[in-house]
């Protein structure tokens, strides 16, 4: 495993490094591009994750990042639009994107970003999957 430094493209496996760890290197300077730091998702078999691991791993890195930079009272459904960009690109360093959704108190899902939903009154929840560069 290549160490994390200051430079992009590194290269990190999830047996050899714990999601804290991770998000301490990851989060602890400014974001870099698309892509720029490699997850290989695989145990310690070398099997690679199934899509429901990849999915829970990055929503797990991504409720970790938002608490390391927004502190650990900040709930998701409590950042800014600001904030919400910053954790994203955050997350597209490593590959991935934070997709939001709103399901209305009819039960109904919108593909569409909660800020821009304008009848707040009638959201019963906010949804978040994670989608792969």
């Amino acid at each position: 495993m290549q160490d994390y430094n200051n430079d992009y493209n590194s290269y990190l496996r999830p047996d050899e490094i714990q999601i804290k760890d991770l998000v301490g290197k990851v989060f602890c300077k400014p974001y870099g591009p698309p892509n720029s730091i490699v997850v290989e998702l695989v145990d310690e078999d070398d099997i690679p994750f199934s899509e429901q691991d990849v999915q829970n791993f990055y929503l797990d890195v991504a409720f970790c990042g938002l608490k390391y930079l927004y502190g650990v009272n900040k709930k998701p459904l409590d950042l800014s639009s600001d904030e919400y960009f910053e954790l994203d690109q955050y997350m597209r360093s490593l590959g991935v994107t934070i997709k939001k959704y709103v399901v209305t108190k009819q039960n109904e899902r919108l593909d569409i970003d909660p800020f821009e939903y304008e009848d707040k009154d009638n959201i019963l929840y906010v949804g978040v999957f994670i989608e792969i560069l």
